[in-house]
């Protein structure tokens, strides 16, 4: 409605807030979950695509500083899907949303791979073998409370943290997509939030925060952000707002 009058798009369209999220449902996770549906726990295991190979680094950070990129980049996957995959040893670390839906399980990993919606299975086999021949035994020191530095190596995409091996049956296998929440485009706005046009003059009357603001995320997105950008520009926006709306009464006032 804003840019039918002239406003300005601003900041980076095609990047999104994207959470990893169930794949289990539909188009769109139950409502009644709310948030219930999120899959955070990935930096404790590997994430494989349909064609059977790691497409990230998992362990770059924790999950509150990659989980919007990554969810993107699973929507960039074929059939914009992907599957973590933990052993035992790391399963009571999944954050308790992870209950929402119930794993594929096996005793090995070739029988979870098998069960999996997979295009190329043999690859699946050979990437998790590949995995586990570049990463540590988690008693060399996997420390799920902090960036430990467990890296694999020689590997084309490296496990840069709790790279640690897949080697405690069972085997839990869990789908995700990437959830959008928000485009990283928006509206320009000036140090007011007040909307710029085309022309690149404040459109009278008009303001914008929250998600409606591009400009302030490109790539990837901290956790938290959105809610600061919100109550920070929605009270310049309020405060800007209520003042041209004041300007505007005392003018009719003067005018009367």
């Amino acid at each position: 409605m804003a840019m039918a009058i002239g406003a300005m798009p601003w900041g980076q369209w095609s990047g999104c807030h994207a959470t990893p999220i169930s794949a289990d449902w539909g188009n769109f996770a139950p409502r009644e979950l709310t948030d219930r549906s999120n899959r955070l726990s990935y930096p404790y295991g590997v994430m494989i695509n349909r064609r059977g190979r790691r497409f990230v680094d998992e362990g770059e950070d924790g999950a509150m500083f990659t989980y919007a990129k990554y969810g993107r980049a699973i929507l960039a996957e074929p059939g914009a899907k992907a599957y973590q995959i933990f052993d035992s040893q790391v399963v009571h670390l999944l954050e308790p949303r992870y209950a929402t839906s119930e794993p594929i399980t096996a005793d090995t990993l070739e029988d979870l791979v098998a069960q999996l919606d997979i295009d190329d299975k043999p690859q699946a086999i050979r990437t998790l073998q590949e995995y586990n021949a570049a990463a540590k035994h988690a008693a060399d020191g996997f420390d799920p409370t902090r960036k430990d530095g467990l890296a694999t190596s020689g590997l084309a995409i490296e496990k840069t943290n709790w790279a640690a091996k897949l080697e405690n049956p069972p085997y839990y296998a869990y789908s995700a997509t990437g959830g959008i929440t928000f485009t990283f485009g928006g509206l320009r706005v000036d140090e007011n939030t007040q909307v710029i046009g085309t022309d690149w003059r404040p459109i009278g009357g008009l303001f914008a925060c929250g998600e409606m603001v591009g400009g302030l995320f490109y790539d990837n997105y901290p956790a938290g952000t959105g809610l600061v950008s919100g109550a920070t520009f929605g009270r310049i926006a309020g405060r800007a707002a209520a003042k041209h709306s004041s300007a505007g009464r005392a003018m009719t006032g003067a005018a009367a």
